[in-house]
């Protein structure tokens, strides 16, 4: 399965935006039509079951992977950089065994998953965290869990997050659950070891979703050496903080193609 995708620019080299579980690539505005990048062609993707992708007969880490693997593979891309935020991450590791051209990871707000590091062992207790897997959560639920992805609650950022959520395929979230509850996943880490291609991880200072203490004891060979975090930015660090978000992601992309 293929996933919608819109592309801007015609840049030799790409940036792969890739959206939060219950969002859509218009989480990306902000970045893909920032000046900084518009000597990259600038492509968004809609996961299967959310925005004007069609939805997916079963949905698991894995098969998330496995449409985002089929659809660069369509794209046919010598060489870019994926961009994810929050479980995106997961998915781009996922997929990175079949991703020809890839050149780097840049993930945002996210975990990788393998061996010892499990959903339990990296996520924080969130008061509202349930919405994720649940098929049609309260409205009290809902807003909660919305507010609490953002430490800077602009009304415009929560109205879109709020609509995307509405918008996604209610059967991703309870079969996500179903599938986490299965252990369906690969050991995500090993496949970013087994790459060899720089990585880097940003969060928001305000993060309450994911502990990031467990990247100190792997991936030592992450993007200069640490986790970087951004000050008044929370899960969604790219919507909190844009511009500082778009600098630090211009200062990788400028390393990373520089080198080849």
């Amino acid at each position: 399965m293929k996933l919608s995708v819109s592309v801007k620019g015609n840049g030799r080299k790409a940036l792969i935006f890739l959206h939060q579980a219950c969002g859509s690539r218009r989480t990306w505005d902000k970045q893909v039509n920032d000046p900084l990048f518009e000597q990259y062609t600038r492509i968004c993707a809609d996961f299967p079951g959310h925005g004007a992708s069609g939805p997916a007969e079963a949905y698991s880490l894995p098969v998330l992977g496995q449409a985002l693997a089929d659809t660069l593979q369509e794209l046919d891309l010598d060489s870019y950089i994926i961009v994810s935020l929050s479980m995106a991450g997961n998915i781009a590791a996922e997929a990175l065994p079949r991703l020809r051209g890839c050149k780097g990871l840049f993930i945002a707000g996210g975990c990788l998953l393998g061996g010892e590091v499990t959903p339990l062992t990296v996520m924080h207790p969130f008061e509202h965290g349930a919405a994720l897997f649940e098929a049609e959560p309260s409205e009290e639920r809902l807003q909660g869990y919305v507010s609490g992805l953002v430490a800077v609650p602009a009304t415009e950022v929560l109205e879109t997050l709020i609509a995307d959520y509405r918008n996604t395929d209610p059967a991703f979230r309870a079969g996500l659950a179903a599938s986490l509850g299965r252990g369906e996943w690969s050991n995500q880490i090993l496949h970013v070891e087994e790459s060899g291609i720089p990585v880097a991880f940003v969060y928001g200072e305000q993060e309450r979703i994911i502990n990031n203490n467990y990247l100190n004891s792997v991936l030592p060979g992450k993007w200069r050496g640490t986790a970087h975090t951004l000050p008044s930015a929370g899960h969604l660090v790219s919507l909190d903080q844009p511009a500082e978000f778009n600098r630090l992601l211009a200062v990788f992309a400028n390393e990373i193609f520089s080198k080849e």
